[in-house]
């Protein structure tokens, strides 16, 4: 994310008619465009950050001539879907620096650069013609990874080809792609369910399988999407020739991706209750499950039994509060990221080289024609203004040696 670069401040003077010495009226350049991040609920994946990965705001207009102002560069505002984190490397660690939660949720990611200062602003009572004007500021440059995280109540996770996206189609009105092949989901689902007088969000993720945290199926990463959950309901295949099996497989692949998972309410149910027509199976699968301290839910999608049970079971164990719909609602005080740039001034040597680094020299330097001696001297008074010049002398320098402003090289007098 790129913050759009400041104009350029103007060297002008007045000139008119019978005013022989008008003075400076150079304007001040426009300030950059800033990057803004904002959520929007209509949003559901983020498909397009794949094809471009470089984002910059508009520049700011140079000033011109009787103190015009340039115009202030356009900003630039990415919508992302709610559940979007904002994550910067630092120190070979990612840092969580945002969350976008609600929709109108404005995040400024990268502010514009400042407008240069043009001469009419270096006017004073000992510089009555200043010839400097200033470099308008580069933009902040803030290098981002966006997570997307769907904000859900209830994650639906299982094996491959137990009716996770028929169950999401019976109970919602979401249509997820449904097929006899395994691994048809390789995007998490999002559907809305009516529950008395709740609005519960059920999210289907793509199938989990064993070896899912070595990459194995589709990999766990989609696992993420559960982290926002307050519940996750476990949804087995009741032909599999081991329920139990594929439920510990399941338990095994969530903590290995995070134990927190594992805290979460947790509900299992078993769909294909038509094909368990056997009373001895049925029990016998209800006694295994017992054993491990489990109450399983049996269902079929394909007939609608169990159906009403296992929505009021969902409704009872999950906790109560604010769902995971995000409101629309702007908050009041939107979270701003700032990359501060430092404003502390150096001088390095190096041989008969000095270094300055200080912005507001930088961008005087810039811009400065520096054949003209009444430029030079002009520039030599804002380094002894700012402490500059002590700091060079401290250092050793002569007539002579050379120092760099910036990207500008000037020989010492």
């Amino acid at each position: 994310m790129q913050g759009g670069a400041g104009g350029n401040g103007c060297i002008s003077f007045r000139r008119e008619r019978y005013l022989p010495r008008g003075g400076p009226n150079g304007g001040d350049g426009g300030s950059g465009g800033a990057v803004y991040i904002v959520g929007d609920s209509s949003l559901v994946g983020m498909d397009w950050f794949l094809y471009k990965k470089e984002y910059a705001a508009g520049r700011g207009g140079h000033g011109s001539s009787n103190r015009k102002t340039g115009r202030r560069g356009e900003d630039l505002v990415l919508g992302v879907p709610l559940g979007t984190c904002l994550y910067q490397k630092r120190d070979e660690a990612r840092v969580l620096l945002a969350e976008v939660l609600q929709g109108g949720q404005k995040v400024l990611v990268a502010r514009g650069g400042d407008g240069g200062k043009g001469n009419a602003r270096f006017a004073s009572s000992t510089l009555r013609a200043p010839r400097l004007a200033e470099k308008g500021d580069e933009g902040e440059q803030a290098p981002l990874t966006l997570e997307l995280r769907l904000p859900c109540d209830v994650a639906i996770i299982g094996p491959p080809n137990s009716g996770k996206s028929s169950l999401l189609t019976t109970v919602s009105g979401a249509r997820p792609k449904i097929a006899e092949f395994p691994f048809s989901t390789k995007e998490p689902v999002l559907g809305v369910v009516e529950i008395g007088y709740r609005s519960i969000t059920f999210a289907e993720l793509p199938p989990l399988v064993e070896g899912a945290h070595e990459g194995h199926g589709l990999g766990n990463q989609f696992l993420r999407h559960a982290e926002r959950a307050k519940a996750i309901l476990l949804l087995l295949d009741g032909s599999s020739q081991d329920l139990l099996l594929d439920y510990d497989t399941l338990l095994a692949e969530l903590g290995l991706y995070s134990q927190d998972l594992l805290k979460k309410t947790q509900l299992v149910a078993i769909n294909k209750r038509d094909l368990l027509s056997d009373p001895e199976k049925l029990h016998s699968v209800e006694e295994a499950f017992r054993l491990q301290g489990v109450k399983p839910i049996f269902v079929s999608v394909l007939t609608g039994e169990g159906i009403p049970e296992l929505l009021a079971q969902v409704a009872k164990e999950l906790p109560k509060g604010k769902e995971a719909s995000p409101s629309d609602k702007e908050p009041a005080r939107p979270p701003i990221i700032r990359l501060l740039l430092s404003e502390r001034v150096a001088v390095k040597r190096d041989g008969d080289t000095f270094a300055v680094n200080f912005r507001p020299v930088e961008r005087l330097a810039a811009l400065a024609n520096l054949r003209d001696r009444r430029v030079r001297l002009q520039l030599r008074q804002q380094l002894d203004r700012v402490g500059i010049s002590k700091q060079l002398l401290a250092q050793g320098v002569k007539p002579g040696d050379r120092v760099r402003i910036g990207q500008v090289e000037i020989i010492w007098e």
